[in-house]
């Protein structure tokens, strides 16, 4: 491929012309055309136009020698390489034309020495320039100075080698660290490090003497003993015969943080898939525990001693249960049964009960917003979250003191310490919880909704309780943050879309009243002790019940009987393929079949499985009362395969 090349050709003869292009091409070049001028005032002219790779020059022109177009290119103060090409001329007058300046002297009639001397001199052309970029780099002027110490907008600064002691500093450093000028040229470079890593940066900086050494993420303190994180890259120089080092900060606090709250947020993500697998599988136990709990309860009289004891499992599996609950709303696993509702409401309605779990040394205030914007979200879960933050904030102040729950509307993007998702048009209704207990330091609130992260006796908190709020906002679509300090209190704040829709009224169905079964229900669940115990609650209320153990199963007894069956009962998570493929294919070959869904998972967990959201659904665990009291429904409710 042809090289480009800029030629300025002061020449008059056309043929000479185009001989010198076509020799131009030959050695591997590409004029990008010819610039061709025949008088001084033309070259100079063209010079300053644009610029050239290379000047050629026939020695003698009507209006332009050789010597003369030297003269007018050295006056434009451009380090071009001139070659005379010419006829005959003497030796005396090529040796002479050298020493004016020009860079080669050639006959027209050995114009095969042409590519190699512009090659030459190109190279030579380029080795100067790059020597005088590096003489100026190197040069201490004071235009140098000011470009590199005010002009540059990273914090930059010199100092000492050995001493550590501050030579120079720029604007940029005394704004980002709050220094007067005076101040911090007074200061040594280790006054800016944290004490603990004084030894490491003294030994590299110091002792090993790299010509150029990288610190990523450096804390270092501001004059106001605010900490900072800096990325510094540190360069040797010799000044004045004096050995310093050149520093150059970029400010990267911001986005250590934002890697900090990305690691935190795979770490609570990594916990939650964790605990809600926790969570299913002991809701499979605990539905085991309170359906047989129930069963045995109508078999004892009521005068019964042992009837104490039943008590105690039911109780204990119940509070197991509310456990579990916890572990799903962490995990933002629970089902949520969002509505449009008025923020306030809720408030006031749990106002009386949360002001029973307080003690007397503590004063419960409310503040609502009367114009505050409705919400579209779970009531029984904002009670959650609300319990959870003023029960915090109550064990916060062991002496005492004021918790206010605050309602109001908030613009659009809210600040917040969670991440900065888009916010809603309609921006944000927020509920606050302050107290003025102890509050927390950096190192607390940085854990706070960390799943069993507590900071009370053990025995006296599980841990969850901030966890479960965290799940439950932002499953809801919110954000939850927290303003604390140690002795100021601390401020947790929920905000939550805004939507512009009515309060909805909510609609009570009629209890059905449970009739003597009759009907057949197909019942598919793994778990062998919790299959065994719903059959056994099916047939107390009258069900012809199938068991499968697992899809294959069901579809063996499925296909192999001829008699209507009424229900399916499946678990949604099965070996092999889900409840809703198989609720699907068993629905194809029987349309109008009714089917009942059961599982420990919720919410996004069941969504990925293909459950729809209209679909009936039991949570687990669940009492004999509410299974039948579902399938009862779903039979009344349609026709019958």
């Amino acid at each position: 491929m042809s090289q480009p090349l800029r030629v300025l050709l002061i020449e008059d003869s056309d043929d000479d012309a185009r001989l010198l292009e076509r020799e131009l091409r030959r050695g591997g070049y590409e004029p990008a055309p010819l610039c061709r001028v025949q008088s001084a005032p033309e070259m100079a002219a063209a010079l300053a136009a644009q610029d050239f790779d290379l000047v050629v020059c026939d020695y003698s022109l009507p209006r332009l020698s050789a010597p003369e177009a030297i003269e007018v290119l050295r006056q434009s103060a451009k380090d071009i390489p001139l070659i005379i090409v010419s006829g005959t001329v003497s030796e005396d007058i090529a040796v002479e034309c050298l020493k004016c300046g020009a860079s080669d002297f050639m006959s027209k009639a050995k114009l095969a020495r042409l590519a190699p001397a512009i090659a030459r001199e190109l190279r030579e052309a380029e080795a100067r320039r790059q020597q005088r970029r590096a003489t100026e780099v190197l040069v201490e002027s004071d235009e140098r100075n000011r470009l590199l110490y005010e002009a540059l907008p990273f914090p930059t600064f010199l100092f000492d080698s050995e001493t550590l002691a501050m030579t120079d500093v720029n604007e940029a450093a005394l704004r980002f660290y709050g220094f007067a000028r005076g101040e911090f040229l007074r200061l040594r470079l280790s006054e800016l490090w944290l004490a603990d890593e004084v030894e490491e940066r003294f030994e590299r900086l110091v002792l090993m003497g790299e010509a150029i050494i990288a610190f990523p993420q450096v804390r270092q303190r501001r004059r106001d003993g605010s900490i900072v994180h800096v990325d510094v890259v540190s360069h040797a120089l010799t000044l004045g015969g004096r050995r310093v080092r050149l520093s150059v900060m970029s400010d990267v606090t911001e986005r250590v943080a934002l890697e900090e709250r990305l690691r935190q947020s795979q770490k609570m993500e990594a916990v939650g898939q964790l605990a809600g697998g926790v969570a299913h599988d002991f809701n499979n136990l605990l539905a085991v525990i309170i359906a047989n709990a129930e069963l045995l309860d109508g078999e004892f009289p009521a005068a019964d001693g042992r009837r104490a004891g039943l008590d105690e499992i039911r109780g204990a599996a119940n509070r197991a249960a509310a456990l579990t609950r916890q572990l799903l709303a962490f995990s933002r696993q629970q089902i949520l049964r969002p509505t449009v509702l008025e923020l306030n409401v809720v408030v006031a309605g749990i106002e009386s009960m949360l002001r029973r779990t307080m003690g007397a040394d503590i004063t419960l205030v409310t503040e609502l917003d009367p114009a505050l914007g409705h919400i579209r979200a779970d009531s029984t879960q904002l009670e959650q979250i609300l319990v959870n933050l003023v029960v915090n904030a109550r064990d916060a102040m062991p002496h005492g003191g004021t918790i206010v729950i605050r309602t109001q509307n908030l613009a659009p993007r809210p600040s917040q310490a969670e991440g900065d998702p888009s916010s809603p048009a309609g921006g944000y209704v927020s509920l606050s919880v302050t107290d003025d207990g102890t509050g927390m330091d950096a190192a607390t609130r940085a854990r706070v909704f960390e799943p069993f992260f507590t900071t009370k006796p053990v025995g006296q908190g599980t841990g969850l309780g901030l966890a479960t709020v965290h799940g439950i906002v932002h499953q809801s679509g919110g954000q939850l943050t927290v303003d604390s300090a140690p002795g100021a209190g601390a401020c947790f704040t929920v905000c939550l879309p805004r939507v512009n829709e009515a309060v909805e009224s909510p609609s009570i169905a009629p209890r059905l009243a449970l009739r003597r079964a009759t009907e057949t229900v197909l019942l598919v669940e793994d778990e062998d002790a919790l299959r065994r115990v719903c059959a056994r609650i099916l047939r107390r209320a009258g069900y012809q019940v199938l068991e499968a153990a697992d899809p294959a199963e069901a579809t063996a007894v499925f296909e192999g009987r001829a008699e209507p069956i009424a229900v399916l009962v499946t678990d949604v998570i099965l070996p092999g393929k889900s409840g809703p493929v198989l609720a699907a294919e068993l629905t194809e070959r029987r349309p109008g079949l009714r089917t009942l869904f059961l599982s420990g998972y919720a919410g996004e967990a069941l969504a990925r499985r293909g459950l729809p959201a209209s679909a009936a659904f039991l949570e687990k665990p669940f009492t004999p009362d509410a299974l039948i009291r579902k399938v009862h429904e779903l039979i009344e409710s349609g026709p019958v395969a």
